[in-house]
């Protein structure tokens, strides 16, 4: 019995000076082992050298940043938004009810095309290949994007940053004429749409490349001529049409809407021109805007009431009661030679619109006549306002 213990313990002294050997062979350090007791197993020694596969050596960093060291399959945005949002800090501002009831439209910047960063042509051919044309799609663009290199993801990361500084990336609260307008051209060729808009003074909005430009000056007429209606065509197909119709919609109902409804919900297509050129970005850029966007058959006035030329309505109810207060207030006029004192007649309209069950406001009454061109608001020689027919 006390020779097969002593056989045992050989065998597992064996196993341990074994074990220390190929410890020993992959440090290429000596080992160290203290025994706690000197009757203690074996199994009881603290080894001192950590053990080590040697790789450590050769994958050492020496002249690298870890800070610059980017993990293969991490899919990250290529660019996120920096800027601070305006709403930030009221929880209640961010709550979205949807279309109809926003006072806010998403940003156009993020509509523009990819071509405004001037990237080297490789990149934006690939982007364009991969159906990445606006920079909203390059928002949402990872930095494992194939197609491009490192190089080209950096150029279109520092490109992007820079041309979206200081903008507002979630939320915008203004008119940008010019970003519409580059949204729009994506449509068309770059140098149809540059005559295009020098026929309307909007050719600021669009700078051409020193290719294209020398290339224009030595177009002639009948070849620029030719340009503008290629690029009016390409405006009026279905997909720029559609663009256009949402877009617009858009706006009208987020920024033009809610200021209706605060005067009375009635507006002249001059006073919405100037509530537009007031939160616009670019005021001097609205009326051509406008002139623009007739010859392509659109206008505000798609998205609103017209109870008649040139005044509209923010819905078909106030559109209704302006016409019954423009009815009422006609027959009061035996003659044209007529007139009375402004509140005279606001008094005798809504007795009578009060026998019909229909309660307005005096300033409704006064707005509406204002708005009409049948009707003519002055000031008489004793300082009253009057009204007469046009």
């Amino acid at each position: 019995m006390e020779e097969m213990i002593r056989s045992e313990a050989s065998l597992e002294e064996e196993r341990a000076a074994f074990h220390r050997m190929l410890l020993q062979g992959a440090s290429n350090k000596p080992l160290v082992v203290v025994a706690r007791s000197a009757d203690r197993g074996v199994f009881d020694e603290t080894v001192q050298a950590a053990y080590t596969h040697g790789l450590e050596q050769i994958y050492a960093l020496e002249n690298v940043d870890p800070s610059s060291i980017r993990r293969l399959s991490a899919e990250e945005p290529l660019v996120e938004a920096t800027h601070k949002p305006s709403y930030a800090g009221d929880a209640q501002l961010t709550l979205d009810l949807g279309p109809g009831f926003r006072s806010w439209v998403e940003p156009l910047v993020l509509c523009e095309p990819i071509n405004v960063l001037g990237l080297s042509q490789y990149a934006e051919k690939v982007l364009l290949e991969a159906g990445r044309g606006t920079l909203a799609d390059l928002m949402v663009l990872q930095s494992g994007f194939i197609g491009l290199g490192q190089g080209h993801l950096d150029e279109v990361r520092a490109k992007l940053s820079e041309y979206l500084q200081h903008q507002e990336l979630e939320r915008s609260e203004v008119f940008d004429v010019a970003a519409f307008v580059r949204a729009l051209l994506r449509f068309c060729d770059a140098k149809a749409a540059h005559v295009l808009l020098k026929r309307y003074g909007l050719e600021s909005v669009f700078q051409l490349s020193l290719t294209a430009a020398a290339e224009l000056r030595r177009t002639t007429g009948d070849k620029v001529g030719k340009w503008c209606e290629e690029a009016l065509e390409s405006l009026r197909s279905n997909e720029a049409r559609s663009f256009l119709h949402d877009k617009m919609s858009e706006i009208v109902h987020a920024l033009v809407i809610p200021w209706m409804r605060r005067r009375n919900g009635l507006a002249t297509k001059e006073e919405i021109v100037e509530r537009l050129q007031r939160i616009a970005v670019d005021s001097r850029l609205v009326e051509p805007f406008f002139a623009f966007l007739d010859d392509l058959s659109a206008d505000v006035g798609d998205f609103l009431e017209q109870p008649m030329t040139g005044v509209f309505c923010c819905d078909r109810w106030i559109a209704a009661e302006f016409k019954q207060v423009i009815a009422c207030g006609y027959h009061y006029f035996v003659n044209v030679d007529a007139y009375y004192r402004v509140e005279e007649l606001v008094s005798l309209v809504l007795r009578e619109l009060s026998k019909s069950w229909l309660a307005l406001t005096e300033s409704f009454v006064v707005q509406a006549f204002s708005c009409c061109d049948h009707f003519h608001l002055r000031m008489d020689a004793f300082g009253k306002r009057i009204i007469r027919l046009s």
